[in-house]
């Protein structure tokens, strides 16, 4: 609130803002400080009640219209008029605002930096309003996740990009299995082509690699202190004690597809479910793929899986140790590949040599 005494002539009224655009006429009206229709944009200031800070203003032409505005902007910030009204009633001890009682006896009121109102009389005397103190809230209490907490929660991070893995369920007919992912395939604008791995796939590799039987979650506790999935699908256990346990793999993924047709693979493929030889097939003028020649056979019974060629190269180009599959190498290498039943390829190099890759 701002108040203020301004002059016309010979005749002078008090006025606070803000005020509306009739009650501010009505008030100019009474010094006959209106011309034709309009008021006018400034007037002189003889006194200057509140607040202390606009003291300057005194003996001064003002701007009503910027006055006023100044006197609402400092409503959203200090108090309301209706609150300050409600104060000076209280320090005044009448039961309402008493308009003539404060013009009468009040002659300046003080905003202090801690909230309170300082309420001077025109006897010297000095009250003062404090501002009560803000009640305390009572703590949210975090109601517990509907969603239990897992025992690999917060423990698997991509070797790629760094970022901690999260679980969901896959949307399948059996119901879904609980599998986890790289958090950054879930943000805009952030790829990461790590592997997913299903939740009971991480608890076998553990076993195997820490030569269990089966799955004991204290020991797991105990024992990991995180684990980071490489971009190939292996996995690295970082263990508490300092030493690191790695599960070498190669992990395809089952939804991306290249288009690529390899002919040094024809006549290298053996199938171990009935013996014979894999050969090329296309589908659709684009998906290449293995399939062992028994499955046309008459009176031939074979369970070997089909092979898409880009597949075969990735798993060529890990057995090799290189990057990207390089045909010269593989031929100068590899005797031949068996195709075991459950998808799985055995390498078997010129040297005698023999590496198998186990498919998951």
């Amino acid at each position: 609130m701002i108040k203020i005494r301004i002059k016309n002539a010979d005749h002078e009224i008090d006025i606070r803002f803000p005020i509306s655009e009739s009650e501010l006429f009505a008030k100019l009206g009474e010094i006959h400080a209106i011309e034709g229709k309009d008021a006018p944009e400034s007037a002189f200031v003889t006194e200057v009640y509140w607040p202390e800070e606009f003291s300057m203003l005194k003996d001064r032409f003002a701007n009503l219209d910027e006055l006023n505005y100044l006197a609402r902007r400092m409503e959203s910030f200090d108090y309301p008029e209706h609150k300050l009204m409600d104060i000076c009633a209280e320090l005044m001890e009448t039961d309402g605002f008493d308009e003539e009682a404060f013009e009468r006896n009040v002659k300046q009121i003080t905003s202090l930096a801690d909230g309170s109102i300082e309420m001077q009389l025109y006897g010297g005397e000095v009250r003062q309003w404090q501002m009560p103190p803000k009640p305390v809230k009572p703590k949210k209490i975090k109601p517990e996740s509907k969603r239990p907490r897992n025992l690999f929660d917060g423990k698997i991070f991509c070797g790629k990009c760094g970022r901690r893995f999260g679980r969901a369920i896959s949307d399948t007919t059996d119901g879904g299995h609980l599998y986890w992912y790289c958090r950054a395939k879930s943000n805009h604008g952030i790829t990461c082509d790590s592997v997913n791995y299903p939740d009971s796939e991480i608890r076998d590799i553990f076993c195997r690699i820490m030569g269990k039987k089966t799955f004991d979650e204290d020991y797991f506790t105990k024992t990991v202190d995180r684990m980071v999935v490489q971009a190939s699908g292996s996995i690295d256990f970082h263990l508490k004690d300092g030493t690191v346990k790695t599960y070498e793999t190669l992990k395809l993924r089952s939804n991306r597809h290249e288009t690529t047709s390899t002919d040094e693979f024809t006549g290298m493929i053996r199938c171990a479910c009935c013996g014979n030889i894999y050969h090329r097939y296309c589908g659709y003028g684009k998906y290449v793929y293995w399939r062992c020649s028994g499955k046309h056979k008459v009176r031939t019974e074979c369970n070997g899986q089909d092979l898409a060629d880009f597949n075969i190269r990735k798993v060529s180009a890990y057995i090799l140790g290189m990057d990207d599959f390089d045909g010269k190498a593989f031929t100068e290498q590899i005797d031949h590949i068996t195709a075991l039943e459950d998808g799985s390829l055995e390498y078997f190099f010129k040297d005698r040599r023999a590496k198998k890759w186990q498919r998951t």
